[in-house]
This record gives C-alpha cells, structure tokens and sequence, in this order.
C-alpha cells in the first residue's frame, strides 16, 4: 500500500469511509435517545399514573374503614419530603426517586397517606438502553463497512483514470480507461478517453505535417546545394554555402527526429567495442576533449554502432556550443558521460526533457533544440536512457546508460 492511501488528506477513500462512519454515528445516536425519551416519558407517566390510583384506592378504603390497605402507610416519615410538602399543601402527588417511585394524597386531620413501590421502568429503561446501545453499535459497523466498500470502488475507479492520464502525459497516447457505466467517474473516464484520442490525433497530425514539410524541402534544398557548389570562393559564396548547409542539416534532423517518433527505423545491434567507437567519434569531430576511461569500462557492448555515434555526437556538438572548456567524456561500465564546464542546464530542461525548437537559457547559447532530442530518441530507440543534470560545479552532465542486454 502506497503511503498517502490512509492519510484523510490526501484519500477520497479515507474520507469517503470517515464521513459514512460519522453520519451512521450521528444517525444512530439522535434515533436512539429520541427513542429512549419518547419511552422513557411514557413510562414514567403511566407508572405515575399507576401509583396515584394506588394512593387514591388506599385513601378511599381509610377514610371507609379506618384500616391502612397493605403496602400503604399514613403519615410516612420515609416518604420523600417534597412529597410530604405536597400533600401538606392539599395535593395529590407522585415522586420518583431512585428506584423507586411515591404517590401521596392527604387525609382529613391534616394527616395524608403515601404509597411507595418499586420502579418499574428502571429495568425496562436498562434493557431498552442496552439493546440501543448494541444495535446502534452494529448499524455503525455495518455502515462504515459498506462506506469503505463504496470509497474503496469509487476510490480504485478514479486510481485507474488517474493512472492512465498519467500514462497518456508520459507520452503512451494510446492508453485508454474504456469505462463502463452511466454514473460521474463513468463520464470522467470517457472524458479523459476522448481527450487522450484527441491529443493523440493532434499530435499525429503535427508529426505528418513536420515530416510532409521536411519532405517537400528536400528537392529545392538539393537544387540549393547544388547551385552553390556552382559558386566561387567569394565570401557571399561561402556565406551561402554555410546557411544552406545549417539550413540541410536542420531538414536533416527534422526527417530523423519524424522517423523516431513514429518508429520507422529498425536496429542493428552488434558488438561494439564502446571504447574504440567513442575515440573514433571524438577524432572525428575534433576540438580539445579529455577522454578518460574507467577501471570497468566493458570491452564491448551489443548495440547499434550508428545509433551511438548519433547520441554521442550531439552530446559533444551540445557541450561545444552550448557549454564550455573543458569538455569531457567518461566511458566505463555500459555508461558513456559528457560534461562541460558551461552554466548548465536549465531548470525547465531538467524537469521536461528535451523539446524540439527550446534552446534553453540564453547563456547557454543558440540553437534548434534538436540535437538533445534527437539523443534522447535515438537513446530511447536503444533501450538505454539518457540522464541530463548540472554538475556541483555548475557545468552540464549529459551520461548515456546503455542496458546490459
């Protein structure tokens, strides 16, 4: 169980069931002291009623007679003293103490004559209040075990949507909730289906326009290329040369980065020497980098060789432009990092990833933005990952982690 799932904070499912379990509480405890009042006054005032015939019959039968019935006594010290008041003052009255309950009606003389009995409500009152108590204890249980059943499925189904639209921001457009039912988390999840379809639809179609778009250029570049090898050594010649060059190799990238995302390239995996691809890959490129080898760099490793020069190749074009001396490369076990002494990445790079067009902060240079996403899809094709962070010393760290099969 993830930590949170009892935190009523942070759980409908706790909230849910703590909401049920307080109402059941409340809703027992008002029916069952609504109950035992109602009783209780009834009872109480036919037992009342019951002892005041009592006295009546005892005072009619010694007025009569003369004669005390049984269980009646006149002029009772031990009756309590507000009925003896009561009964000093004319009256016929009743009083219930303890367990007991009294009736007294006066005499002619000023005497008066009283009657006391056990309550007969104590034990009645005793069983109702104990049966309350029970059964108000078993409603309780029963309702917080069928809210906890209720938030629990309310509380899965919203787990599932959430999980998907996580999945659906992860970049997996094609997870689906396929909800059943008519109720509210039904419609959610059919909400949040339509919306993944939509999204994905929108980005297909902006991957066939950038790709359809790549595509087009490609014949008038070609002709551009060619018209400008054409051309002298003047300075405007070079001019032109270099930005249909940048210009190529932007169309280039796009066309890569479309094939990728679709998953239009097969790979080629072989043994390959990482060490060896690396030197060959730093040669090639140039410029002053410090290549340093680790104790358990493996010799060679099952991948695709052109696939790593790609990766590899960005990463050091990025740490020349972007960053700044020294640059360097660390290879060992089925692990190639390359860092830089520039400003680092920055914070909205680390947190999103690689995005197309976004160069980043201004001090870390110009760009297209493509060739760390071209990295980190060529590294995705891979099977391996690419972890991009900023060193203590304020540098960039971009390492490609190769898997081990």
């Amino acid at each position: 169980m993830r930590p949170g799932l009892l935190n009523p904070r942070r759980s409908l499912r706790v909230r849910v069931a703590l909401a049920v379990a307080l109402l059941s509480v409340l809703l027992s405890a008002g029916i069952g002291i609504t109950v035992y009042a109602v009783t209780e006054h009834n009872l109480t005032h036919s037992a009342r009623r019951t002892s005041a015939g009592s006295v009546i019959v005892a005072a009619d039968v010694y007025e009569r007679t003369g004669q005390v019935v049984t269980g009646a006594m006149r002029d009772d010290l031990s009756a309590p003293a507000p009925l003896r008041r009561a009964v000093g003052h004319g009256l016929l009255g009743t009083y219930v103490t303890g367990p007991e309950i009294w009736s007294g009606t006066p005499l002619p003389g000023g005497h008066g004559i009283y009657v006391g009995t056990p309550d007969p409500t104590t034990h009645t009152l005793a069983t109702l209040r104990n049966t309350i108590l029970i059964v108000g204890g078993i409603a309780v249980l029963l309702a917080t075990a069928l809210g906890v059943l209720l938030a629990t499925g309310l509380s899965r189904e919203l787990r599932a949507a959430a999980a998907v639209a996580d999945r659906v921001a992860g970049g997996e457009l094609d997870a689906r909730i396929a909800a059943r039912g008519g109720d509210e988390v039904a419609r959610l999840g059919g909400a949040i289906d339509a919306m993944a379809a939509a999204l994905a639809e929108r980005i297909a179609r902006e991957r066939r326009f950038s790709a359809d778009v790549a595509h087009e250029l490609r014949t008038p570049l070609t002709a551009l290329v060619n018209a400008g090898a054409l051309l002298g050594d003047e300075r405007p010649a070079q001019i032109v040369r270099e930005r249909v060059g940048a210009l190529r190799t932007l169309i280039e990238d796009l066309l890569e980065i479309s094939r990728l995302e679709q998953g239009g390239e097969q790979l080629r995996l072989e043994p390959v020497d990482l060490l060896a691809l690396t030197r060959s890959t730093i040669a090639a490129r140039g410029g002053e980098v410090e290549l340093e080898v680790g104790s358990d760099a493996p010799p060679t490793v099952e991948s695709d060789p052109r696939r790593l020069e790609r990766i590899l190749g960005n990463l050091l074009e990025n740490a020349d432009r972007h960053g700044a001396a020294p640059v360097r490369v660390l290879v060992t076990d089925h692990l190639i990092k390359v860092t830089d002494a520039g400003p680092g990445f920055p914070q909205e790079l680390l947190r999103e990833g690689p995005v197309p067009f976004r160069t980043g902060a201004a001090e870390r240079g110009t760009g297209t933005g493509l060739g760390l996403t071209i990295a980190a899809a060529q590294a995705a094709a891979l099977g391996a990952e690419l972890r991009l962070e900023n060193t203590k010393q304020g540098g960039a760290s971009a390492a490609l982690v190769l898997p081990h099969a």
